[in-house]
């Protein structure tokens, strides 16, 4: 399960909008001796053993930075990062984050004529947030290493199915045909809009590649289910208001209590509970994200939440992550009379499930969160996670503390 049951973690920037203030920074006092080719030039590429990911600084995510640090270097017949150049610094401390995970880098060097040689590299690490799209890969592609595939937007079809359809994996070579092929048996299984579903291959965050699949439905919302309805019905969106402020009331310190049941559908009536804070910042018009942090009686637990409004379908899109794990398929739904619903369909433990996701009793310093799962097409609901929240200090609305 993707939201709340596990212990989740809060991948709040995995890896700013301060740039360059200088256009290249000499870092390295080690050289590479002799001969240094281009990666057209070799007939074996180096093979990684290693690459670090870096990540921010506590200053780096006060202050908000995210982008990317671009280096040169030298993947040394030795064995050893060399000439590394600062090509796109960023600051609070970040560069030299950068630096470190490319000097712990470990690969066999590139061969030439069966001899190591050494080759010209560039290292780019992104730092960005969750669900931010970052940078579309910079030529060639040809024989860079695919760091990571997603799987991401909206679809009527079984995400577990869909997932199926891509034969592409995290390790593999990029191959242009193998992933078109994947791209068009993904549109032909849904009911997506083929103009505004994108293939992406963006900039990875070890200097290999990420493949982004991402689909769109026709102008279609989830509609609330009820004793005869599922998620799985639909309704045309319409000139709804503007919902992109819905959540500005949230933005601060809060503190929270949690309860969250043990084995949800199984009739246990075993709760756990937890104390901790909750910071929740904007992001921008439309965006914002929160942290919980608590522990309890079960351990520690951290909680990272994503919310962006769809403007053209009037809803917002709720996401969650857990500990080393991938971002959730949203909950969506919208705001009427003070009280928030979203809602979600997909496979837990085997059986399909209806999600709810509900933001009730708001005040200027309280508020309510329940989750709860519905295995008969929503005729039924177990509350399963249950929140109250007490405002402790408010945040500001134009900016990303």
């Amino acid at each position: 399960m993707k939201k709340f049951l596990a212990a989740v973690a809060p991948a709040l920037l995995i890896c700013a909008p301060a740039f360059a203030q200088e256009s290249s920074q000499e870092v390295s006092n080690e050289k590479c001796p002799g001969p240094v080719y281009k990666h057209d030039e070799v007939s074996q590429r180096p093979i990684f053993y290693s690459r670090p990911s870096p990540t921010l600084t506590d200053s780096a995510r006060a202050h908000g930075v995210r982008g990317q640090v671009v280096l040169s270097a030298v993947l040394c017949k030795s064995g050893h990062v060399t000439d590394i150049d600062v090509i796109e610094p960023l600051p609070d401390g970040v560069t030299e984050r950068a630096l470190e995970a490319a000097r712990q880098t470990k690969f066999a060097p590139a061969k030439k004529d069966g001899l190591p040689v050494s080759e010209q590299t560039t290292f780019i690490f992104q730092f960005r947030y969750i669900a931010e799209r970052g940078p579309l890969a910079r030529e060639p592609l040809r024989g860079r290493l695919i760091e990571s595939v997603e799987l991401t937007g909206s679809a009527e079809s079984s995400w577990d199915e869909l997932k199926e359809r891509i034969t592409t994996r995290p390790g593999d070579i990029y191959d242009k045909e193998k992933i078109e092929a994947n791209w068009q048996k993904l549109l032909e299984a849904t009911d997506s809009d083929k103009e505004a579903s994108t293939l992406r291959i963006e900039e990875g965050n070890r200097g290999g590649i990420a493949v982004v699949f991402e689909l769109k439905t026709k102008r279609k919302v989830f509609a609330k289910p009820s004793n005869s309805q599922t998620t799985s019905q639909t309704q045309t969106a319409g000139a709804d208001r503007d919902g992109s402020h819905d959540f500005d009331w949230d933005i601060g310190t809060w503190k929270t209590h949690q309860r969250r049941l043990l084995r949800p559908l199984t009739g246990s009536t075993s709760w756990v509970e937890y104390n901790g804070t909750d910071v929740v910042r904007k992001i921008w018009e439309g965006a914002n994200q929160g942290i919980i942090e608590a522990d309890g009686s079960a351990g520690h637990l951290e909680i990272f939440t994503l919310r962006v409004y769809n403007p053209d379908a009037h809803q917002w899109n709720i996401y969650f992550v857990s500990p080393g794990g991938t971002l959730s398929q949203p909950v969506i739904g919208d705001f009427k009379n003070g009280r928030g619903e979203f809602y979600d369909q997909e496979t837990y433990k085997g059986r399909s499930i209806l999600v709810r996701f509900a933001v009730s009793d708001i005040t200027a310093t309280s508020c309510h969160f329940e989750q709860a799962f519905s295995a008969d097409g929503g005729k039924t609901w177990e509350v399963n996670f249950i929140v109250t929240e007490t405002l402790v200090k408010d945040g500001p609305q134009g900016t990303n503390r």
